[in-house]
């Protein structure tokens, strides 16, 4: 292993050694005695001062004499080394240039393939400018259909616009006529409910009238059948009395003394002939204002038969009216079921 630093004795201790042996004591091989330790710049400086300390002013004869044997033998050893890298230098020369020949030939064949690939790639440029050219006429094209497309676009998106603000307006208008439908049906209800609640009025009011037109027409018959019957009687009483006063009659032509008792019998005969016709006019009276409460009766018949229909119209024009919008039509429906049922 090489040392860190060598010491002037080291170098003395060499050079000895390399002059015992009959060789130039060299730095080169003063270092390779060393074991190839230490810098040339290291022994070279210890070399110097070993040679100024040995030689004196005597010895500069001594020391040009081996100033040009050392001359000498390091232009052999230079020559020497110089022959030997030279032949090393060839060696590698021709050893470069096999393999450059090698890598030559490779060049050649890569060349050969670069050219065919050249070739394709020229065809395939070709075919690439004519599809460019292509593309191009075609990107013209699209460029013409994307600007008609967005001049299009453009349209429709106006139109869309136009649309949603038409859109917001019939939304407003649905509102507004959706708020009116509803003031308008809960006024048509409050409206049917009055007039529902005036017809059950009034419909009450005339079965009340009714009734009690009913209730009259009975108390009359009543009273015409038992008019009748009095009348039934009285005529019965008035054919037995006119039978009795003809008997009396034959009587008093018979009995000319019983002619004042015939008298009094005549005055009652008389009487009952009165009360006869005054239980007529009664009948007539009676069937006078049985008539007057069979044409009452028969008027009320058809006031409610008028209200009734009167009804069924306003149902059916509120139904008309709730039927033409689209939005309350199901409501509408249901209310006038229930108006119906009711």
């Amino acid at each position: 292993m090489a040392r860190a630093g060598i010491y002037k004795s080291d170098v003395l201790q060499a050079r000895n050694r390399l002059v015992k042996s009959g060789r130039h004591p060299s730095i080169d091989a003063i270092r390779i005695e060393l074991g190839n330790t230490g810098s040339k710049g290291t022994i070279h400086r210890h070399l110097k001062e070993i040679e100024e300390e040995e030689s004196g002013t005597t010895s500069q004869v001594k020391a040009s004499e081996a100033i040009q044997d050392l001359v000498s033998r390091l232009a052999e050893r230079l020559e020497l080394e110089a022959k030997e890298r030279l032949v090393v230098a060839e060696a590698r020369h021709t050893e470069r240039l096999a393999e450059l020949q090698v890598v030559l030939d490779q060049r050649q064949q890569e060349l050969t393939a670069v050219r065919a690939q050249l070739g394709q790639v020229e065809t395939a440029l070709a075919q690439e400018k004519v599809l460019r050219r292509d593309a191009t006429d075609q990107v013209t094209r699209l460029n013409l259909e994307v600007t008609q497309l967005t001049a299009q676009a453009e349209g429709l998106q106006q139109r869309l616009t136009e649309a949603h603000a038409h859109g917001a307006s019939l939304e407003e208008q649905r509102r507004h006529a959706h708020t009116a439908l509803e003031h308008f049906r809960e006024a048509a209800k409050e409206q049917r409910e009055r007039e529902l609640r005036q017809h059950e009025q009034q419909v009450q009011y005339l079965q009340a009238e009714l009734g009690k037109a009913n209730a009259s027409l009975a108390d009359k018959a009543i009273e015409i059948r038992t008019a009748a019957q009095e009348k039934l009687e009285t005529l019965s009483q008035l054919q037995a009395a006119r039978s009795e006063a003809r008997h009396l009659e034959e009587r008093l032509r018979d009995l000319k003394p019983l002619k004042e008792q015939l008298a009094n019998q005549a005055q009652i005969v008389e009487q009952m002939r009165a009360q006869a016709g005054q239980q007529a006019e009664r009948v007539d009276e009676l069937r006078t204002r049985n008539q007057a409460l069979e044409q009452r009766n028969s008027e009320l018949v058809s006031e409610v038969a008028a209200a009734n229909a009167a009804t069924a119209a306003k149902e059916q024009l509120v139904a008309s009216v709730l039927a033409r919008l689209p939005i309350a039509a199901q409501k509408a429906k249901s209310e006038t079921a229930a108006t119906g049922s009711a």
